[in-house]
């Protein structure tokens, strides 16, 4: 049997290693890896100093230490990656440098079958992971990195689970964001206090989004979400931008406005924040989500839509929260970065 996955043709039993390369060799003529190299490059390049917080939802009624250095967070889980790209005559399909970003919200319904929801979001945030490090994605094409991480689970038929996806790349030197996303999990730009650009979310219906799943072999199902169900944005950012990407955990919760505010108190002058600075927002805003989560009075954004829907609710929506800030900084031709990555 034969099946479709981001336009490509394979069969089940086929490697997917072989069969990415296979699939580059054929869309070199519109790849644009390399062409960047050859004017932007020679005049400036940009550089991301990324932060992340979070904390998991509360375990009967308390809240319990999270680790947020290994990439996840309770059911969340999320990844960053910095791909120096090098052209190299025995390389030639290489990637351009870029930075990558990703979250991902493992579904909470496993845990009635007594599977753990966080091994899915978290294997395939790895896989992304692993696949950017290997130079082994399209700077444009975010949804086909998604898609050979999700296939790579496919194939393996494990583990078991699902979970909304967002994933950003930044080309180092044109400045060029392009974003997938997929379900309720969503990024945003904000420039000067103000939200530039923005995902919007995926649903089938009221709190039930859009979702890559792997499920158990005796399930019989031809309706599922893929990657190719992905809204794809592309937009260009300049130096003192701020990129959040974040688990519903902060969108269900905390107001655009609210998060432009904070984030604005980085963006009154010419220099970008620190990492110290950067962080300390980024908890602010983590914080206000925990509150508001909380409170049973709060029309969170969350609660307004259910609202919209028919459905009487109030308060905040208690759940895990990963939010990661990037700030975009500018290096002019001849200056360089510090050496050490701040990812």
């Amino acid at each position: 049997m034969f099946s479709i996955i981001g336009g490509r043709n394979f069969q089940r039993g086929q490697q997917p290693v072989l069969l990415y390369f296979a699939f580059i060799s054929r869309e070199l003529k519109s790849s644009n890896k390399s062409s960047s190299y050859s004017t932007i490059s020679q005049r400036h390049h940009f550089k991301l100093t990324t932060v992340v917080s979070g904390f998991a939802k509360p375990k009967n009624g308390k809240y319990i230490p999270a680790s947020i250095l290994h990439g996840k967070v309770g059911e969340d889980a999320y990844f960053q990656a910095h791909y120096v790209g090098e052209l190299k005559s025995e390389k030639p399909f290489a990637a351009a440098s870029a930075y990558v970003l990703g979250v991902a919200d493992g579904v909470g319904g496993w845990n009635e079958m007594g599977i753990d929801p966080s091994l899915f979001s978290n294997n395939l945030m790895k896989n992304c992971q692993r696949l950017v490090k290997e130079g082994n994605f399209f700077n444009d094409k975010p949804m086909e990195l998604l898609d050979s991480a999700y296939y790579e689970m496919e194939l393996a038929e494990k583990p078991i689970g699902s979970s909304t996806a967002c994933i950003s790349i930044l080309n180092q030197f044109d400045g060029k964001l392009f974003t997938a996303n997929l379900g309720d999990s969503g990024f945003r730009v904000f420039r000067k206090g103000e939200t530039v650009q923005r995902s919007l979310e995926q649903t089938h219906s009221f709190n039930f989004p859009l979702q890559l799943a792997v499920v158990p072999s005796e399930w019989q199902t031809d309706s599922r979400d893929m990657p190719q169900d992905s809204d794809n944005y592309e937009f260009t950012v300049e130096h003192g931008d701020i990129i959040a990407l974040a688990t519903d955990g902060i969108i269900d919760n905390v107001y655009d406005s609210v998060m432009a505010k904070e984030i604005g108190n980085l963006q009154n002058g010419p220099d970008t924040p620190n990492t110290d600075r950067l962080q300390a927002c980024a908890d602010s805003i983590t914080h206000k989500a925990k509150k508001n989560q909380r409170n049973r009075d709060y029309l969170s954004p969350f609660a307004k839509e259910a609202q919209a829907q028919g459905i009487n609710f109030m308060g905040g929506k208690e759940d895990d929260t990963t939010l990661l800030l990037a700030s975009v900084s500018l290096i002019p031709h001849g200056k360089k970065a510090l050496e050490k990555d701040e990812l």
